[in-house]
């Protein structure tokens, strides 16, 4: 099958990385890492604040959960809304760290 920019670019849309983006499997890539006998976590939210994210510690788990809202709405000169845009996101990630 010949494939135009357009075909191609369509095909490139369904692509599960690109799925996965926005359906979870891209978000919260966590980094672990040891020093000094402590572990640190790096983990990418993007889109999220500081203040999106909880840490708790639980029966020797830990889990990292992150919420955002927003929303925004554009009004012409009379007050009208023009255009309006939500975004609601959430993201949870767990890790066993044992109980001592």
């Amino acid at each position: 099958m010949k494939y135009t920019p357009v075909r191609r670019e369509f095909d490139d849309l369904f692509d599960d990385d690109w799925f996965g983006a926005f359906g979870g499997k891209q978000l919260m890539r966590t980094d672990v890492r040891e020093k000094d006998g402590k572990y640190f976590l790096d983990i990418e939210l993007p889109g999220y604040k500081k203040e999106d994210v909880k840490v708790q510690l639980s029966n020797g788990t830990l889990t990292v959960t992150a919420a955002h809202n927003e929303s925004s709405e554009e009004k012409d000169k009379k007050g009208n809304v023009i255009r309006q845009e939500r975004y609601t996101g959430n993201a949870s990630r767990s890790w066993y760290v044992g109980d001592g």
